[in-house]
């Protein structure tokens, strides 16, 4: 049974305000009426899913799921609320709502909250998504609280702290996962919110500690490395990560301000030994500074001489070498006034060659690269001997 004045009201209200959605109301009212009846409150729950019907699919075995669980008012609400803050987030429920095992009233509150921090996020969508894939009533209401807290303090980190638990916090057991992010929590509550940061993104030693992983990171190590390579290199140096290469590169190495080392360290199972890597492939960058590597100078070899005697006919002109070796990458190879050759690729990124003594000498050999790798072997050795004698 329907109660017709409240329904006429709403008919009379909907037509005048938003005629689109009066079907959609008409048939909800329908469909409902055949299993309750239908009182003002429920009619004013349906002219809430109308709305949302208007621009999502809503299934009518959903909102009978609803009815069945007895709470189909505290789940048009939530569904109204939610579009209202992002027609996504709407749809999100929408997916998984016919498979939560327990009263909604019981999350809604907590996924509302979510939401709302979640408005100003690209991507929102996953991690609520990710939340709803938890099963456990306990366990989910608790994650969303996490995300929700996280997202008060620092809503721009949630998508990243989202990629840590699912990249290396997968196979976390519960336990272990909700005492170290409570510890993240206390943090970030109150208002250590850089740190809780670090923590969240295992930058912190004791944030691994907790979680038993031995690697080390460049965070931990950065300003006992700077004092050190300084140290060595005889000069004020700058520990930085490879992902701030300007170059892309991938491997250790300097740029003789700077030294550029690997974000994070994991070759063994003991901490001590990957803190070691860390100083050791510092200390080999930043002693290549004073002990010559970088201050190579063409005209105090003594045996250029020796070698175009010797193998002049079959040592390249190095303009040709230069030609030879980037012609099938570049666009355009040209010999300035100044002697400079500058290297155009199909980007437009110019690159001039030849400006430094060892590009000198290593085109002045048939196989550039592999004069170029020849000579990197011959000094590092050179260097980690010197160093094992420091």
């Amino acid at each position: 049974m329907i109660d017709e004045n409240a329904y006429n009201k709403k008919i009379v209200y909907l037509q005048k305000h938003n005629p689109k959605i009066v079907d959609y109301f008409k048939d909800i009212i329908l469909l409902l009426d055949k299993y309750i009846e239908v009182e003002e409150k429920i009619i004013n729950s349906a002219g809430q899913l109308a709305i949302v019907s208007n621009y999502l699919y809503l299934n009518n075995n959903v909102i009978l799921h609803s009815l069945k669980k007895d709470e189909l008012i505290i789940f048009a609400d939530l569904v109204y609320e939610l579009f209202q803050i992002d027609y996504w987030y709407c749809e999100t429920v929408l997916s998984h709502y016919p498979d939560f095992s327990f009263p909604i009233n019981e999350i809604s509150r907590q996924i509302y909250r979510l939401a709302n921090s979640l408005k100003s996020i690209k991507k929102g969508k996953l991690i609520l998504q990710f939340c709803f894939g938890i099963t456990n009533k306990t366990q989910l209401i608790y994650t969303l609280k996490l995300f929700d807290t996280i997202g008060f303090y620092s809503p721009g980190f949630l998508i990243d702290f989202l990629n840590v638990i699912q990249n290396k916090l997968k196979n976390l057991p519960w336990e272990i996962f909700k005492q170290w992010s409570s510890r993240g929590m206390d943090l970030i509550t109150s208002s250590r919110v850089e740190e809780a940061v670090s923590f969240f993104k295992l930058e912190s030693r004791n944030s691994r500690r907790m979680l038993n992983h031995n690697y080390v990171v460049l965070a931990d190590m950065k300003n006992i490395l700077n004092i050190y390579s300084s140290s060595l290199a005889g000069k004020t140096m700058s520990i930085l990560g490879l992902e701030l290469s300007s170059f892309g590169l991938k491997t250790p190495y300097t740029d003789g301000k700077s030294v550029f080392l690997p974000p994070e360290i994991k070759y063994f199972k003991e901490i001590d030994l990957n803190e070691r890597i860390y100083t050791a492939l510092s200390a080999h960058q930043a002693a290549a500074i004073s002990m010559g590597t970088y201050s190579f100078n063409l005209k105090e070899i003594d045996f250029l001489g020796e070698l175009r005697d010797r193998y002049g006919t079959q040592l390249p002109s190095i303009i040709d070498n230069v030609r030879k070796h980037y012609r099938k990458r570049a666009d355009s190879i040209r010999e300035l006034p100044s002697g400079e050759i500058v290297v155009t690729f199909p980007s437009k990124r110019k690159l001039t060659v030849l400006e430094t003594d060892h590009e000198k000498l290593f085109f002045s050999f048939p196989v550039p690269d592999f004069a170029g790798e020849l000579f990197n072997l011959i000094e590092n050795v050179r260097i980690a001997y010197k160093l094992s004698y420091k």
